[in-house]
């Protein structure tokens, strides 16, 4: 597995010990962490301040931290300049995209420091207005983390990197989730081409299911790993002086709904999740709504778990005292509306602060989606 772990030669050696972790410790695992082979982070990170920059009435810190293998996570920490004590703090997941150029970079506009301007503006246009949503919601009054999860941006496995297309077949898929999207051809972002670029998005695809493969062989899953990654986040933006620890939320759109999903139900100090364009069961995928999504919503065994929309009901909670609003846009070609709407059906009935509003749109997470999900923030996260 070498060749497949170029980059990543410690993921088998850190997942082993998180075991041997877990078992000295004596310590339990709910049924969806059982599932997913959660590797659950042991200890915090050491956070690294990268720099600052004020811009536009707010505070752009840029991190980095060592999850315990691969590359370092790159994570930006974004506040309104004018803050007054601690804030209220949402962890923002990026997306799948179809693509793993970028992950942060969806959700911030990091200007000057931005490293794949043309494709980050390129997938903020289409699926969010234009908007950098991470920023939309801090000048809301909101200390918002962002980073980079496992397989995107700064954790991109090396076979990504690489700008030789061999061993992409031709006519390949491009994207998983949603449609990858190419910048105009000659521009260059991060040391890449727009043809580099594309390139590696189509040799992420077929990476990916590899990387899926040895994620199962060594007793982890993708999904398992990208939400030890993102547990991890959520401890750095706890401990952050800038945040009040009491009150944390999280959201996501598509693949990052999966995430925040995820998320809620292994982090109770979670009060408030927004899913956004990601519910519907498990039973509504097959068959013909598979091929449409990633390794993130389709870990090998969980339906034997649990149904995705009761994923909360297997976490480490009770979540009970947890608000979710989860949005639906019933134009969304990844999902049936049968399938969206059983969904609503069975959080309705078992999830007390759940609240769910449907949406005359296709998949987009637009001005509208976003407005009505940080109004629900706003509320659920209040002193």
């Amino acid at each position: 597995m070498s060749g497949v772990l170029d980059g990543y030669e410690d993921w088998p050696a850190y997942v082993a010990a998180a075991r041997a972790a877990l078992v000295e410790r004596c310590a339990g695992e709910s049924r969806l962490s059982a599932a997913l082979g959660l590797p659950r982070p042991v200890t915090a990170p050491d956070v690294r301040v990268m720099g600052r920059e004020a811009r536009d009435g707010l505070e752009y810190t840029e991190l980095r931290w060592n999850p315990g293998f691969g590359p370092d996570t790159a994570a930006w920490l974004v506040v309104p300049l004018d803050a007054d004590g601690p804030l209220p703090g949402v962890l923002a997941l990026h997306t799948h995209g179809g693509q793993k150029v970028i992950g942060a970079e969806q959700l911030v506009d990091l200007g000057p420091a931005s490293v794949n301007p043309t494709r980050a503006m390129a997938f903020r246009a289409t699926y969010h207005d234009g908007l950098a949503p991470a920023a939309e919601l801090a000048r809301r009054g909101f200390a918002v983390l962002v980073h980079d999860g496992f397989l995107w941006g700064s954790r991109r496995f090396a076979g990504d990197r690489r700008t030789a297309t061999s061993g992409t077949p031709a006519g390949a898929p491009v994207a998983l989730h949603l449609p990858a999207l190419a910048p105009a051809p000659g521009a260059v972002d991060g040391g890449e081409t727009a043809d580099e670029a594309a390139a590696a998005d189509r040799r992420s695809v077929q990476l990916e299911h590899r990387i899926a493969k040895a994620a199962g062989v060594i007793g982890t899953s993708v999904a398992g790993t990208v939400l030890h990654d993102d547990l991890q986040a959520l401890a750095v933006l706890a401990a952050s002086d800038s945040v009040d620890q009491t009150r944390l939320g999280a959201f996501g759109f598509s693949g990052g709904g999966a995430r925040a999903h995820l998320l809620a139900a292994e982090a109770p100090n979670v009060r408030a999740v927004v899913v956004s364009c990601m519910m519907t069961t498990f039973a509504a995928l097959v068959p013909d709504h598979i091929d449409q999504h990633s390794w993130l919503l389709l870990t090998p065994g969980l339906s034997r778990v649990t149904d995705w929309p009761e994923i909360g009901r297997n976490g480490d909670g009770p979540n009970d005292g947890q608000r979710m609003l989860a949005q639906y846009a019933l134009h969304d070609h990844l999902f049936t509306g049968d399938g969206m709407r059983a969904a609503h059906d069975i959080l309705t009935a078992r999830m007390p602060l759940y609240t769910g509003s449907f949406h005359e749109k296709t998949h987009v997470f637009d001005a509208e989606m976003q407005d009505e999900a940080w109004r629900f923030l706003a509320d659920s996260l209040r002193a």
